[in-house]
């Protein structure tokens, strides 16, 4: 049974044959041809497209904060200023009085954009190689300023760039700042993942060289640079002031010079997979408040990292340049081993850092939980009492939330005669276990209390096959022994006791990860979800007084995300649909009642500009439905070539991913993100995506379809919806078709060699055993106990199978690649040459897994192109 429908009324609807019968249809439609193009003139294309995308969705801003202020607040965020590619921050000033827009919202209706960072300011060299490798794994492609710390009762920005730490205060004036920077002169190379304190914000630990740092930014004296014998002013230009703090090291974990190989350790920052895997980036958390109880004693809760058994791996680099060793764990092999520790600290009358006390929890979490691999997210409650835990096993089929109470380190030492000791070392508040994988997500929101013998939080989880939201309220269970803590006794019963677990939404459809906000008052949670759509994203509402009575705020049409501040009365809206380019806006949300009706939205202004008007030529996807034989809805896209005419039959590149937490097909103008889609439809080609069986949002039994057997059945999906759109869509000429991708791409043209006349593979995995454990292990299983899955989903097994014909194979790979390592491609490539199979090997020696520099990018579009055009 097959249906295909539009995505919306409001779309074009497609163009279908008049004649159910593909062979009057082939008679209709006649193959479309371009002129072959140089190489040149490839290259300039490449540039266009670029250049039209950047135009339609620059300067978007994102990353915001709010500020209240006496009578105003002001917003700030990040966006690149005109006529720049590089971020800075930037702010607005709302009034609290200020008047809602009525009637048609025009974009040029809008508050003055109030620069923050000077233009001129020069402090944003060139990251160094921690900070790329940190962008790599957020997928960040940022120039200029990447992020920003901020403490709101000061006011107050800290930033890293290169091997520097700045800061500046806001003073609310409607001037640019120059940063100052900090100096920190007892250590070098890079200052990664910068956090202000919150209970002082002068106060700012960092990661550097492995190990957990402090600066003291007020007990300083401030002085001006010398360049070349030239003072320079705070008055002038090109001013650069800078202020000597009094920075220590918190932790010493770096016993060596002798690099990754000798000093395994390291304190503060997250491993490789917790970053690639799980998205933890951060590994050290500031307790909220400053202990007065024992003085000034500031704490900061952190992870170590022990990747001594971890297997080393060595990258392939030019001659001239150090070669690039990495801990790089494989499936079945074994892990990082983290643990969470404290380091406390005292300031004196002067402002230096004394009494630096480093301890270690009162039983280590695996002590405790002894079938824990991964500490997937950490951090404190909002009073300090608490460090909170996800712990998840190898299998990644378990998870629990657990609460920890600080325990100081002289009650621990028998030393604090008046502590009161907590009824248990800590509190399993939460546990699920799956057949599937458990998908980390980060909705956690503690509710104040003030019962001390309970926790209610709100929560998510998939354990009805879609993930919703929950408010959970647990017992904080005394251990079951009669020992604690006289004997401190490790043997304990530690098991969830779930009082109330309250759902609040439900049905077969899921809530976006992370983008929830609560107004605690009212108890009202505003969350991003599916409900109306899988391929819309909606801003919801619901109440904890009337759990799943839930309201959309927002207009269909567009997909959204929401930004709110803290008390949830403004809030960013940032909406596209794939055909309008990106829009931001500022609400006021007004509750006429504590209930889910009584919220209206309230446009206060636009922030960014209009885009330009759109070229004629311009290509616009469409986004079509098909069910397959087993019921499911499966959703694809087609971006019709530039100029399209409608007798043509034109080329066609299925662009394919079909793999868990990616979601190729909604409706959003993604812009550059889509840059090769565009590109391809630019060049007269018809390009299709299908979010087969596999991808995300679509819950538990749709994703989990390809556990234990990746790379086997997600081309059966899309070859059958590609066959279906090219029956009611004769423009797909079905006898040019190209794939276009990594891993499933040479799938394609083993399984089906006919159907693919060329696949260009970037990057691939060829094989299981080669790639991490986060990954890999989550989907596949270890390869122990799913050797057949290993085996059959790896394109090595079908090297046979590979086509005799020339021009039908591109593989493209950077040397530098940390996340797919070369050895994938080399392995792919001796394969092939034992089997006399033809091949083309593009390299990019400098690159990673992502190409970043523009040349690189460039140079292997164009390829691309220029291997496409000779084959289809």
């Amino acid at each position: 049974t097959e249906t295909e429908q539009p995505f919306s009324s409001n779309q074009l609807k497609p163009e279908r044959a008049e004649s159910s019968s593909s062979d009057s249809n082939a008679a209709v439609y006649s193959p479309w041809q371009r002129t072959k193009r140089s190489w040149a003139e490839l290259r300039d294309d490449v540039r266009d497209i670029r250049r039209r995308l950047w135009n339609l969705g620059s300067r978007v801003p994102h990353s915001f904060t709010f500020r209240k202020m006496l009578g105003k607040t002001r917003v700030y965020f990040m966006s690149s200023p005109p006529n720049s590619r590089d971020n800075s921050v930037f702010a607005i000033e709302v009034p609290d009085e200020c008047p809602p827009l009525l009637g048609p919202s025009k974009p040029d209706l809008r508050f003055p954009w109030i620069q923050i960072i000077a233009s001129d300011f020069q402090g944003c060299t060139p990251p160094t190689k921690e900070e790329l490798l940190m962008m790599e794994r957020k997928r960040m492609t940022p120039t200029g300023i990447s992020s920003y710390e901020f403490h709101e009762e000061t006011a107050k920005f800290v930033f890293g760039a290169s091997t520097f730490l700045y800061q500046c205060i806001d003073n609310n004036r409607d001037y640019p700042l120059t940063p100052t920077e900090i100096k920190t002169p007892n250590s070098y190379g890079a200052r990664l993942n910068a956090e202000i304190c919150p209970a002082n914000a002068n106060l700012i630990a960092y990661v550097n060289n492995g190990d957990l740092w402090v600066v003291n930014s007020s007990n300083g004296r401030w002085v001006s640079e010398y360049f070349f014998g030239i003072f320079w002013s705070h008055f002038v230009l090109n001013c650069f002031n800078s202020c000597l703090g009094c920075e220590v090291q918190l932790t010493f974990t770096k016993t060596s010079d002798g690099g990754i190989e000798n000093d395994p350790v390291s304190a503060g920052f997250p491993s490789y997979i917790m970053q690639e895997e799980f998205n933890r980036f951060q590994g050290f958390w500031w307790q909220p408040n400053c202990d007065m109880q024992n003085g000034h004693v500031y704490r900061i809760l952190y992870e170590e990292v022990d990747e001594s058994d971890v297997n080393l791996v060595s990258l392939l680099t030019l001659p001239g340049r150090d070669p690039e060793t990495y801990r790089f764990p494989v499936p079945g092999s074994p892990n990082a081993m983290s643990s969470l520790k404290f380091v406390d600290f005292e300031i004196d009358d002067s402002g230096t850092i004394t009494n630096v006390v480093r301890y270690d929890l009162m039983y280590p979490i695996q002590t405790l939980f002894c079938w824990v691999e991964y500490i997937v997210r950490a951090g404190w409650t909002p009073d300090g009492k608490y460090i909170y835990a996800q712990l998840l096993n190898r299998q990644q089929q378990r998870l629990e939330l657990v609460l920890i109470p600080y325990i100081p380190r002289e009650a621990i030492e028998g030393k604090a005669t008046a502590f009161e000791w907590p009824s248990a070392p800590a509190y399993v508040l939460y546990s699920e276990q799956t057949n599937v994988w458990i998908n980390v997500h980060d909705i956690l929101s503690f509710f104040p209390s003030g019962d001390a013998t309970s926790v209610m939080f709100l929560w998510a989880s998939e354990e009805s096959g879609y993930r919703h939201l929950y408010i959970v309220k647990s017992e904080l269970r005394p251990a079951l022994s009669v020992n604690w803590p006289k004997e401190k006794s490790p043997a304990l019963c530690l098991s969830p006791n779930v009082m109330l677990k309250a759902p609040l939404t439900c049905g077969d459809w899921e809530v976006m990860n992370a983008q929830t906000a609560c107004n605690y008052e009212l108890g009202l949670i505003f969350f991003i979800g599916l409900k109306d759509s899988p391929i819309e994203r909606h801003l919801y509402v619901v109440s904890v007084h009337a759990p799943k009575k839930i309201r959309r705020l927002t207009p269909p049409g567009c997909s959204y995300t929401a930004y709110f501040n803290s008390d949830c009365t403004l809030i960013i809206l940032t909406y596209s649909s794939t055909k309008v380019p990106p829009v931001c806006q500022l609400f006021r949300v007004k509750y006429s009642d504590p209930t889910v009706l009584g919220i209206s939205l309230e446009l206060i202004t636009h922030l960014n500009e209009s885009p330009p008007e759109i070229e004629s030529d311009f290509s616009f996807p469409e986004i079509f439905t098909h069910q397959l034989s087993t019921g499911e809805n499966l959703y694809a896209m087609i971006y019709k070539p530039f100029n399209f005419q409608p007798n043509k039959r034109y080329p066609t590149i299925l662009n394919v991913y079909g793999g868990p937490e990616v979601q190729l097909v909604y409706n959003s103008f993604r812009g550059t993100g889509q840059f090769w889609l565009y590109l391809l439809a630019s060049q007269g080609y018809c390009v299709v995506a299908i979010d087969s069986r596999g991808s995300h949002h679509r819950g538990v039994q749709f994703e989990g379809h390809i556990r234990g057997k990746m790379g086997t059945v997600e081309l059966k999906d899309q070859v059958e919806v590609l066959r279906s759109l090219a029956w009611k869509h004769p423009y797909i000429d079905m006898d040019r078709v190209g794939i276009y991708g990594g891993r499933l791409r040479l799938m394609g043209l083993i399984q089906y060699p006919q159907l693919f006349k060329v696949a260009v593979a970037g990057a691939p995995v060829t094989c299981w055993e080669l790639y991490d454990t986060g990954y890999t292990e989550r989907y596949m299983d270890l390869p122990a106990k799913n050797p057949i899955g290993y085996k059959q989903g790896s394109v090595l097994t079908y090297i046979n199978q590979f086509p005799d014909e020339e021009d039908r194979l591109l593989i493209v790979h950077g040397l530098n690649d940390e996340n797919v390592h070369f050895i994938h491609t080399a392995e792919l490539l001796n394969n092939l040459i034992r089997a006399g199979k033809p091949y083309q090997l593009q390299l990019y020696p400098n690159e990673r897994h992502s190409l970043r520099k523009l040349e690189a990018s460039e140079h292997y579009e164009t390829t691309f192109l220029s291997f496409l055009q000779r084959r289809l």
